[in-house]
């Protein structure tokens, strides 16, 4: 069930539908993941970083990295930090 909140919050924020996505997120639990790249898509990048510090299971900071919604975060010095901290390789992708 937890999965059907996860797609559909994702679907919401690719819409643009930031109401929608915040009454998904008010009612339901997601994880640090999950409110991370929601927040990536609707550009806001305070609670995309704020979610991103509390992950701390490096199987889905290694999935979040490699998702195409983060593209627009790869070359901040915030982000590249980030993948330091979490022994990620700063590579081309990032300069």
């Amino acid at each position: 069930m937890k999965d059907q909140y996860n797609f559909k919050s994702l679907v919401l924020a690719q819409k643009g539908d930031v109401k929608g996505v915040r009454e998904i997120l008010n009612k339901h639990t997601l994880n640090f993941f999950e409110k991370a790249l929601i927040f990536a898509i609707l550009n806001e990048r305070d609670s995309m970083y704020y979610y991103l510090d509390k992950e701390k299971n490096i199987i889905l900071i290694n999935l979040f990295n490699s998702r195409k919604e983060v593209d627009p975060y790869r070359k901040e010095e915030k982000y590249k930090e980030y993948l330091k901290n979490n022994y990620l390789p700063v590579t081309h992708w990032n300069e």
